[in-house]
C-alpha cells in the first residue's frame, strides 16, 4: 500500500518541482502571475505541515544562515515603500508595493525546503536530489528538440512566452524552445550552471551518468540565449582544472577541456544546421566579442549595455537609492532612460545599501559552513556577479530557485553524512 501511494504521489512531486523551476505562465491576469501563484502554492504545500503538526519542514527552515538570509529578504522588500514615501513618490496601488516580488527570494527559499524535504522522505540520496534539477534540464533538451522538428509544438512554446507578456518577434524568430516563463536570461543561465555542476559532481564524485544529461541541457542553453554558453563553458573549465589539479593530472585536465570544447563545437553545428536563426543569433554574439577583444569596439549587445550602464542616481540617491526599478516602462520614465543591468536596477531601488545588504547576506548564506564544497559555491558567486552585468539576476526565479536548492540540499544531507551516496 506504501509503494502504491508513493507510485501515485512521485508524479505529482515531479509536477510541482517542475512548475517551481521553470514557473511557465499559462494566461493573463493576477490568477496566472507566477509571483502569486509561487506564493499561493507554497502555502498550499505548507498547509499538510500545519495539519499534521510535522515539523520537518522547520528543521530545514531553521538554520541560523537561512533566517538571517529570509530576515534581511523580507527587511529589504519594505526598504524600497520607506524611499518612495521619503522621495513624495505616490503609491496607487497595492500593487505598487511589489511586496510580493521582492520577496521572491524567501518564496524560493521555502518551495526548495519543502521539495528537500519530500525527496528525502521518498529515500533519495543528495546525488539524486541535484539530478533531479539535471533530469528536468535535459527535458527540456528533449522538448527542444521536438519543437526543431514539430513547427506545432514550436507554437506552443511561443504561446507560453506571449502569454508572460513577450512580443518580441526578433526573440521569437531566434529563440524560444522549451517550457519555462525566463526564455532568454535566467533559464539559459541556470541551465549552463547546472550543465557545468554535473561536469563538476561527475568528476569529483565519479557519478558518470551525470555526462548524460548534460548535452541535451546544453541544446536548450544554446537555442535560447548566448550568456549561458559563456557560463557553462567558464563552470565547466574551472571544475575540470580544479579537480584534475588536485589529483596532479593537468594532462587529463587539458584532454577533458578539449572534450568541452568538440561538444560545444559539435553542437553549434547542430544548431547551424537545424535552427539557423537561433546560429545567427549566436554568431552575432561571437562577431561582436571579437570586435570588443580585437578592435576595441563596443557594437550589439556590448553597446546597449555600456549606454544603459550610464543611467545612474545621482547625489544621495546613490547611496540609499530611488524606491523604483528602471526596467520597467513606468520606473524607466522616472529616471529618464532604462536598463537591463542588474547592478543600475539595484542602485535605483536602495542604492549602495540595498546593494551591500542584499549581496552580503545572501553570498553569506552561501558559504556558511562550506568547507568541503566551497568552490562550488564561490563559483555560483562568481557567475552572479558577472551574469548581473547582463540582467537583474536577483529577481530570476529559475536561477535563484537553483542557489536556494543547492544550498539547502548540501545543508540537510551533509548534516546526517549522505553526501557520498549516489
Amino acid at each position: 500500500m506504501k509503494l502504491t501511494r508513493q507510485y501515485m504521489l512521485k508524479p505529482l512531486l515531479y509536477a510541482y518541482i517542475f512548475y517551481v523551476i521553470y514557473t511557465p505562465i499559462f494566461g493573463s491576469g493576477v490568477i496566472f502571475d507566477k509571483y502569486v501563484v509561487l506564493s499561493v502554492l507554497a502555502l498550499i504545500m505548507l498547509l499538510p505541515y500545519l495539519l499534521r503538526r510535522d515539523r520537518s519542514i522547520l528543521k530545514i527552515l531553521g538554520h541560523r544562515n537561512v533566517i538571517l538570509l529570509m530576515f534581511v529578504v523580507f527587511s529589504l522588500s519594505l526598504y524600497p515603500i520607506f524611499i518612495q514615501t521619503i522621495n513624495n513618490i505616490p503609491i496607487n496601488s497595492i500593487a505598487d508595493l511589489r511586496v510580493v516580488q521582492n520577496n521572491l527570494i524567501n518564496i524560493l527559499i521555502i518551495h526548495a525546503a519543502i521539495i528537500i524535504d519530500k525527496v528525502r522522505k521518498f529515500g533519495y540520496t543528495k546525488a539524486q536530489g541535484f539530478e533531479i534539477l539535471l533530469k528536468f534540464g535535459a527535458l527540456q533538451g528533449a522538448l527542444c528538440i521536438f519543437g526543431l522538428l514539430f513547427p506545432a509544438v514550436k507554437d506552443v512554446f511561443i504561446g507560453l512566452y506571449q502569454a508572460g507578456g513577450g512580443f518580441n518577434q526578433f526573440v521569437i524568430d531566434t529563440r524560444i524552445f522549451g517550457i519555462s516563463s525566463d526564455y532568454t536570461f535566467g533559464t539559459p543561465i541556470y541551465h549552463g550552471l547546472i550543465a557545468g555542476l554535473a561536469v563538476y559532481f561527475a568528476l569529483k564524485d565519479r557519478i558518470r551518468r551525470y555526462y548524460l544529461y548534460v548535452p541535451f541541457i546544453l541544446l536548450a542553453t544554446f537555442l535560447n540565449g548566448r550568456t549561458g554558453i559563456l557560463v557553462f563553458l567558464v563552470t565547466a573549465t574551472a571544475s575540470i582544472f580544479y579537480i584534475y589539479a588536485k589529483r596532479s593530472r593537468l594532462i587529463n585536465a587539458f584532454i577533458a577541456f578539449g572534450v568541452v570544447i568538440a561538444l560545444l563545437v559539435g553542437l553549434l553545428a547542430g544548431v547551424a544546421r537545424f535552427a539557423p536563426n537561433a546560429y545567427n543569433f549566436i554568431d552575432s554574439f561571437i562577431e561582436d566579442t571579437k570586435n570588443l577583444l580585437e578592435k576595441h569596439e563596443l557594437t550589439g549587445n556590448y553597446e546597449v549595455l555600456y549606454e544603459t550602464s550610464k543611467i545612474m542616481p545621482k547625489n544621495e540617491k546613490l547611496l540609499f537609492g530611488e524606491g523604483y526599478r528602471i526596467y520597467d516602462a513606468q520606473g524607466a520614465q522616472r529616471a529618464g532612460g532604462r536598463s537591463d543591468v542588474g547592478y543600475i536596477n539595484d542602485l535605483f531601488i536602495g542604492g549602495i545599501f540595498y546593494i551591500i545588504v542584499l549581496y552580503s547576506a545572501t553570498f553569506s548564506f552561501m558559504m556558511h559552513h562550506e568547507r568541503k564544497e566551497a568552490f562550488i559555491f564561490l563559483l555560483i558567486i562568481f557567475v552572479i556577479l558577472i551574469v548581473n552585468i547582463k540582467g537583474e539576476i536577483f529577481r530570476s526565479a529559475v536561477f535563484m530557485f537553483m542557489v536556494a536548492y543547492i544550498k539547502l540540499l548540501f545543508l540537510e544531507y551533509n548534516k546526517i553524512k549522505d553526501c557520498n551516496e549516489r
